[in-house]
């Protein structure tokens, strides 16, 4: 395995960085000079296969990241269409790009990653751009994850923020109609990730869209659909958490406008108790109601974590995950939550294939109360 890796890197150092040989540099027929330039990316092609079969594992990943890095990756990735105009050529080059994303599709979810690819500008712009133009639905699927994972970290997620690509991104899924359900799904992710960064604050307007755009995502996409994807191309998620943090994002930070600063509303009564079952009435509760709040309220981008945590929760694999991270005491609160608040009857979490859950611990029910009623960053 060790030598295959050393192998594949210099391979692919040497294939990424070759320039494509042009027959009227050297008097070389264009017969010779085609077909070298064939069997090169050819080869570069294949050696992207190969690497992106072994990214199995994080444990795969996390050698593969060590011993080869990102370079040719990176490299690959930023090919570009060639000036000349051969069909077969443009093809190889697209091949090239689209392979590169299988193994960034990977490598992006290990720590640092995010950073480290958020601050090349060039290629950052080129996944974005990959995302919509791509000649292949699932390649633009698998960029448009990278951009989601990338926001996962928050440095990295600063950077999008600042080289503004997010505003694109949220230019085109206003245009939902024209991507698949799953572009549209980690485009929400994306969105919903820039909006809850605490240490920025965007536009008042901007922040109006995205929510319109996940509001417009969860009336057309349901979990399943998302879930089936999943199933069919055996997604192996490294960690559970970036979707969790969604479900308990708490309220809306206050919004700036021209003129004034629009206070969040308050989502819930502090002194409602969360261990109250569904039909049970507290005194608390009673107050609330007659002043109008309901016990528990979802922004959209808590509902958009939701939607997410319905289809995840149906995996075994990822039941196993849960079970791994120490998330299931949080799942429980969150299905709490989802029960004092009939919108989103739809989007709580079946929680029946976990065998044996415990009551949640007082400190995991504390924890989860802050996140969803104060935003309390507890992951």
């Amino acid at each position: 395995m060790i030598c295959l890796v050393g192998f594949l890197k210099y391979l692919l150092l040497f294939l990424s960085t070759k320039r494509a040989i042009y027959f009227c540099y050297f008097s070389v027929d264009s017969t010779v000079a085609r077909h070298f330039n064939d069997q090169q990316t050819e080869l570069e092609i294949r050696c992207l296969s190969c690497l992106w079969s072994l990214s199995e594992t994080k444990e795969d990943r996390s050698l593969l990241l060590r011993k080869i890095g990102l370079e040719p990756i990176l490299h690959s990735l930023l090919k570009d269409i060639p000036d000349v105009v051969d069909d077969n050529r443009i093809y190889d080059v697209s091949r090239a790009n689209e392979r590169s994303l299988g193994c960034l599709g990977g490598f992006v979810e290990l720590p640092d990653v995010p950073q480290i690819f958020a601050e090349n500008k060039e290629a950052l712009s080129k996944i974005v751009w990959l995302t919509f133009n791509s000649s292949d639905n699932y390649h633009k699927e698998t960029a448009a994850c990278i951009l989601f994972w990338c926001t996962n970290h928050p440095k990295a997620a600063r950077k999008i923020i600042e080289n503004q690509c997010y505003r694109l991104v949220l230019e085109k899924a206003q245009g939902m109609l024209f991507v698949t359900p799953v572009v549209a799904y980690f485009h929400s992710l994306f969105l919903a990730n820039i909006q809850t960064l605490p240490e920025e604050k965007l536009p008042y307007d901007e922040i109006q869209q995205i929510n319109q755009v996940l509001e417009a995502f969860l009336h057309v996409v349901t979990p399943s659909e998302i879930g089936r994807y999943e199933a069919k191309h055996t997604y192996v998620w490294i960690s559970l958490i970036p979707f969790l943090r969604l479900a308990l994002a708490g309220p809306s930070r206050p919004l700036e406008t021209e003129n004034r600063q629009v206070r969040p509303q308050v989502s819930v009564d502090p002194c409602l108790e969360i261990g109250t079952q569904p039909g049970e009435k507290s005194c608390d509760t009673e107050i609330s109601n007659n002043r109008g709040i309901g016990p528990y309220n979802f922004s959209p981008v808590e509902k958009i974590g939701l939607f997410c945590l319905c289809h995840l929760a149906n995996s075994p694999d990822n039941r196993e995950l849960f079970k791994k991270e120490k998330l299931e005491d949080y799942l429980i609160c969150v299905c709490w939550f989802t029960q004092r608040c009939p919108e989103v009857a739809d989007l709580t979490p079946k929680l029946d294939g976990f065998e044996r859950l415990e009551p949640p611990r007082l400190e995991s029910i504390a924890k989860a109360y802050l996140s969803k009623c104060f935003g309390e960053k507890i992951m």
